[in-house]
């Protein structure tokens, strides 16, 4: 009886609800009514059915015994699920006593190969880890705690079922590692922190492609990932452990549907953002004009985009909508462009005027921030009301808005008054754009 009772703890899990309450059995199992069946065990070769009989005692009350055709089975059954000569000699060395189906000397090896199994992966990741070479990079540090902590603790769990196998699962312990959440929580934390290194790998290369304001579409599309594979792992795990989840996923399709009806306005600001880092209107640290609003563009977010105005301060505008407007990039001007009219009087004879063209051009010619491409240009315009116009015209590079008005303050590309014999002669004004 005692290899009948290693065979069974290996292979078979009693179902309180299959034997019978009654005191003659189950009356339409299609057996004899002195049999009932408790299990059925299978093998490569055949199928053994473990039945129980009804005999009659010395004191003339009817017992249950295991029947005489499960006896003459046993050998067959120790023969495929009974120890081996080494498990054999080890259980005679320790007491026969158990717990959840292993015995004393099958827990002792189930310690010492979880130590090993720790030893080995430990020694595999150290490998791993050291073939990577020495070269400090952000992305090296990522790899090596990816391989460090989830595949260490992965690998770790897997080599010990390997040598937990070779113990022999008892149906307890089997049952146990059934509903264990153990390896699927090892396999999803190894499968977000694989995710998380390569969304790192994606911004590294979108930093260097110049892309980096397109990191922001990362956050949204990586948390969402997580999740997904949370809840995937979690419905796994409890399809396995035998919990129907068709209704808990209708109820996720029904909150979804909810939840992107409610998120509407949401969901457009995100495919704003879209929009707005793929075709590239601004970009942060600009200096742009957009729905009236004049400043520097402090964040290209989800939902919306914050500029800082020249007067200091900060105002925000719904994504959907800047991808609709249209924006004035003035961070994105080469230069700044100035035109300036200088006046002088109706008695100026025309060579005088000349010689005032002149003169602009000279004072402005190889002027600060002046691009050969572009030189100065100074010339008679118009006829104003009350004085001969001469306009000019010249530009600043590069586009420094206060290199520029400092330069107009040293007076090397500002304005001038034009002097014949000591008087003025003319009088100027001036405007400008940038």
């Amino acid at each position: 009886m005692r290899q009948l009772k290693i065979a069974l703890d290996k292979t078979l899990w009693f179902d309180l609800e299959t034997v019978s309450v009654r005191p003659d059995g189950f009356s339409g199992d299609g057996l004899a009514l002195n049999r009932d069946i408790i299990g059925r065990i299978e093998t490569p070769e055949k199928s053994v059915d473990i039945l129980m009989q009804r005999v009659a005692r010395g004191d003339g009350v009817d017992i249950w015994k295991f029947s005489n055709q499960t006896v003459g089975e046993i050998p067959y059954l120790y023969e495929h699920f009974g120890y081996g000569p080494f498990e054999e000699t080890l259980s005679k060395m320790f007491p026969d006593a158990q717990f959840l189906g292993w015995q004393i000397w099958q827990w002792i090896l189930w310690l010492i190969n979880l130590v090993l199994s720790f030893l080995i992966a430990l020694l595999i990741t150290w490998i791993v880890n050291l073939l990577m070479g020495r070269k400090d990079t952000a992305m090296r540090r990522q790899i090596m705690r990816f391989v460090t902590w989830p595949v260490r603790f992965l690998l770790w769990f897997l080599l010990e079922q390997v040598g937990i196998s070779y113990i022999g699962l008892s149906m307890t312990i089997r049952t146990i590692f059934q509903v264990d959440p153990v390896l699927p929580f090892l396999m999803t934390w190894t499968a977000l922190r694989l995710f998380d290194l390569i969304v790192f790998r994606w911004e590294e290369r979108l930093r260097r492609s110049q892309w980096e304001d397109a990191i922001v579409l990362l956050r949204p599309a990586r948390t969402a990932i997580r999740v997904t594979l949370v809840i995937v792992a979690v419905l796994f795990w409890l399809d396995n452990i035998g919990l129907k989840v068709s209704t808990l996923l209708a109820g996720l399709g029904v909150g979804g549907l909810a939840f992107a009806l409610a998120e509407q306005d949401t969901l457009k600001n995100l495919l704003g953002s879209t929009m707005i880092l793929r075709d590239k209107p601004c970009k942060v640290g600009q200096r742009i004009v957009a729905k009236g609003h004049d400043g520097i563009v402090e964040e290209i977010g989800l939902r919306s985009t914050r500029l800082r105005l020249l007067t200091g301060h900060q105002t925000t505008i719904p994504n959907e909508e800047m991808a609709k407007i249209d924006i004035e990039n003035i961070g994105q001007c080469p230069h700044i462009r100035r035109l300036a009219s200088i006046g002088i009087t109706y008695e100026t004879p025309p060579e005088k005027i000349e010689k005032a063209v002149e003169i602009t051009l000279k004072i402005l010619g190889n002027h600060e921030g002046m691009d050969p491409e572009l030189p100065p240009r100074a010339y008679f315009s118009e006829y104003n009301p009350y004085s001969l116009n001469i306009s000019v015209l010249y530009w600043y590079h590069p586009a420094d808005y206060w290199g520029y008005m400092q330069a107009r303050n040293l007076g090397v590309a500002g304005g001038f008054f034009l002097v014949d014999n000591g008087n003025s002669f003319g009088r100027r004004t001036e405007i400008g754009i940038w």
